[in-house]
């Protein structure tokens, strides 16, 4: 996979103002970042898995080899290297965590039933990767023996190819998609018989607290902190009131030996990553097996994946929400003034057929991107393309 970067310059007045005295400078400095010379250079996150450790963390001289043999190792082997050396481990099951995307696609793609033929076709996918193009030859060797021992570690785990090929649809990696999958099995009924999202965090969230990789979800406190957070999350609370609670509350999280407050951005973090995307790959593998196709979006447990998803509280919010207001406090402010305006459905789209000019009166005073969305909408209705 690759990924590109996108300079967006925000204030209209960096472009305007260049010539001025004042804004010259300004204009100068934001430039540089369009400077392909100050670019980094291009990274792969599956060959940094087999970088050299920092010597903050151990002092040893490790080859890839090494590193992948040491990733893969059972507890015992590990013992003479990591033994009470928690920056380590730390830093093991970080890069562990790199291979979950691989994991996935190696679970979704596999052909061979027999498991020399498994390696064989990772050791052919692990050659086609930007990183091996990118590697020297010692660390080609690691990204073979990695990718070999990724697919014997998922064989390992999840030994049928059928059960493989579903576990490789939830984009997690075979040990967190076993993990779920074995809770679904356990706490069905529960699941089943929760209604609301409200009782659907409840029953959910020791599974989310489980899969929590973020160091500042898993430890913060008071110890019933991150529930009451995503508990307003769904609700819809804006940032503001988040930010107020997590004051109030004297949230803190661990720094150094000691605790720190919890700061806005870690806070931002914690909505937008952990809740919106991390926690919401794991519901969306729970209703995967829970049988749940794409028809099951307007069951409970689709409802609630989107509101953690989007951080909304009801259907009528998603659906403005994906109808381009993708934005949570304007898609719950039309949901609000739909409501108003006597519209009791849940799709927006209907809701526009009766209500297009309070939708038009909610979004004037907001960025006219919204009102372009909302002509766009129009026209699509109306037939216009």
């Amino acid at each position: 996979m690759h990924t590109e970067g996108l300079v967006i310059f925000a204030d209209p007045r960096t472009y305007d103002h260049r010539k001025t005295r004042d804004g010259q400078w300004r204009f100068e400095q934001s430039t540089m970042l369009l400077d392909p010379n100050n670019s980094e250079d291009t990274t792969s996150s599956i060959l940094s898995v087999l970088r050299p450790f920092d010597s903050s963390i151990t002092d040893a001289d490790m080859s890839p080899v090494e590193i992948a043999e040491l990733l893969f190792a059972e507890e015992e082997t590990r013992q003479g290297w990591v033994v009470d050396n928690i920056p380590l481990v730390n830093e093991l099951k970080r890069r562990r965590e790199l291979l979950a995307a691989v994991e996935s696609y190696l679970m979704a793609n596999r052909e061979a039933s027999i498991l020399d033929n498994f390696r064989t076709e990772a050791a052919s996918l692990c050659e086609q990767t930007f990183a091996f193009a990118t590697a020297s030859e010692p660390e080609r060797f690691g990204l073979r023996l990695l990718f070999t021992r990724l697919a014997e570690s998922i064989s390992a785990l999840v030994d049928e190819p059928e059960q493989q090929a579903a576990f490789g649809q939830t984009l997690l990696s075979a040990e967190k998609a076993k993990l779920v999958f074995d809770w679904v099995t356990e706490h069905r009924i529960s699941l089943l018989e929760a209604t609301t999202n409200a009782s659907l965090l409840a029953v959910l969230w020791p599974l989310l607290e489980m899969t929590f990789e973020d160091r500042v979800a898993s430890s913060m406190e008071p110890a019933s902190a991150a529930f009451a957070l995503a508990s307003a999350w769904i609700e819809g609370s804006n940032y503001q009131q988040l930010f107020d609670f997590a004051s109030e509350e004297e949230i803190t999280k661990p720094y150094g030996g000691g605790r720190r407050k919890l700061a806005e951005d870690d806070l931002f973090k914690l909505l937008n990553s952990t809740f919106a995307f991390d926690s919401a790959l794991i519901v969306a593998a729970v209703g995967q097996f829970l049988g749940l196709d794409d028809a099951g979006q307007h069951t409970p447990i689709g409802v609630f994946l989107k509101t953690l998803k989007y951080g909304v509280p009801d259907e009528l919010a998603i659906s403005a929400y994906e109808a381009g207001f993708a934005d949570r406090a304007v898609a719950q402010l039309l949901r609000d003034q739909m409501r108003s305006a006597g519209f009791g459905g849940e799709d927006f789209r209907e809701a526009l057929s009766a209500h297009a000019d309070v939708a038009a009166e909610t979004i004037l005073p907001l960025p006219s991107y919204f009102t372009d969305v909302l002509v766009g909408l129009r026209v699509i209705r109306t037939g216009g393309i």
